[in-house]
């Protein structure tokens, strides 16, 4: 259920916290992406050793799901930025903040409510998943 609610919310923030789940990824990973450390037809992610907490590169396996969002991002690609999820307004990555905001801070039908938390945030999903 929650998945589909988020999957109705619009905007960079909701992909990107929609892309964090599907790959158990940290947010500073996800909101830093960028198109070239995308191999989409071996359906893996290179996340370089600069975004990593262990300092090295780290190739995330792409399920058909995260493949088919990164497909849908692509058209809508803001043409002076390579970031996958960028600021619409400025172009530059999203704040870390940003995802926050489309699951956790709407209000009537547009909230959505994590399936496991009283005060959520996106590393919760990491966790759900038994990632470290």
């Amino acid at each position: 259920k929650f998945m589909a609610e988020l999957r109705q919310q619009e905007g960079q923030a909701s992909r990107a916290l929609e892309f964090t789940i599907l790959t158990a990824a940290r947010t500073n990973e996800v909101i830093g992406a960028r198109w070239g450390e995308f191999d989409m037809k071996k359906s893996v992610w290179s996340v370089p050793s600069e975004r990593m907490k262990s300092h090295r590169l780290h190739r995330v396996p792409l399920s058909s799901e995260a493949t088919r969002l990164l497909s849908t991002l692509r058209p809508k690609h803001v043409a002076d930025t390579d970031f996958v999820f960028p600021n619409q307004r400025t172009g530059k990555q999203l704040s870390n903040m940003a995802m926050l905001e489309p699951s956790f801070s709407g209000t009537g039908s547009s909230r959505i409510v994590c399936p496991t938390a009283q005060n959520p945030d996106p590393q919760e999903f990491r966790t759900l998943q038994g990632a470290p």
